[in-house]
Formats: structure tokens, sequence, C-alpha cells
């Protein structure tokens, strides 16, 4: 793991604008390898066209890799500006994805006003409902064993997306 690295100023002006924050190689290479090895020894089925077959949990009990990754530096420091320094997991799941099956979109989008997905800036803190941190990780489905998600007349390339999104909330 790295040193500690919280929100730099084009992050939280990102942050600002869009709503959400993409930290690009957040892992270094033994970390993306131990969470590769998490996936494949989950041995998830292949996903299907529909977001619920596509969908999975218990990937924090079933792998301590995840668990490792929960206090990961490039998390936790803009966690803890966003809820403050106590937060709390509310909820985490999966989601294996075929390229060209289109997933989840971002939740919220300001309309109409969900009050639990809220962001606020008050005398230089942030304040926030529910904060999610999602990462994803490219697979090649036959690294994994699993067969290559093609469903009725659409085929697919073999590989996709493997992500894992888990929402905290201030305490």
């Amino acid at each position: 793991m790295s040193s500690a690295q919280p929100f730099s100023d084009v992050e939280r002006y990102h942050f600002d604008l869009y709503g959400y924050v993409v930290r690009r190689e957040a892992l270094d290479e033994d970390e993306l390898t131990a969470a590769l090895d998490g996936v494949r020894r989950m041995a998830l089925p292949a996903p299907g066209d529909s977001i619920q077959s596509q969908r999975f949990s218990g990937f924090l009990e079933r792998q301590q890799v995840f668990r490792d990754l929960l206090d990961h530096d490039a998390v936790l420091e803009p966690l803890i500006e966003m809820c403050g320094p106590t937060v709390r997991l509310d909820y985490a799941y999966g989601i294996i994805m075929a390229g060209g099956t289109s997933g989840l979109g971002l939740h919220g989008g300001g309309t109409p006003h969900d009050p639990a997905q809220f962001y606020d800036v008050r005398g230089g803190r942030m304040r926030n409902g529910l904060v999610g941190v999602q990462g994803s990780i490219p697979v090649a489905f036959a690294d994994y064993e699993i067969a290559n998600p093609s469903f009725g007349g659409v085929s697919t390339q073999d590989n996709g997306l493997v992500e894992f999104v888990l929402v905290f909330q201030q305490v």
C-alpha cells in the first residue's frame, strides 16, 4: 500500500462539477494481481443479458483480499473528507459484465431530489448522503473458466469487467 492520498484540488473540483472522481491505477501491480486471484477463487457464473444476472454479493465475506481494500489509502482519505472521520459500510455488491451489455448508470442525477443522495459544502467541509466507492478490473473470461457470455443472437468477446461497489454512509 502507498501513503495516504487525500483529494487533490483537481479531484475536488471534478467531484464538485460531476459528482464522481476516477482514480486510475489506484492499485499497484501486486494488489491488482491479488484482486484478480480473488475473483478467480469466487468462480462466478457467466453473466447474462440482464443486470440481475450480472450482479453478485458476498465478495467481502468470501475473499480477504477485498476486505483488505476497505481501508486502502486511495479510498480512505477521500472517504473521510467526504463523510467525516466516522463512516460505515452501508452495502456492497459486484457486477460482472460482458462487453456490449449495459450495466448500471450513476445513481441520482439530481432529479427528482433524493435526500439520501446529496452533496453539500459548508464552511469548507463536504457533507454527503451515501458515497459509493467503485472499482473495476478488466478480465478475460477464459482466464477464470467462465464461458463466453453470449446469449440468443448476441455474441460477445471473451472479455469484460468485474466491478465492485461499496456504499458508505456518514455516521
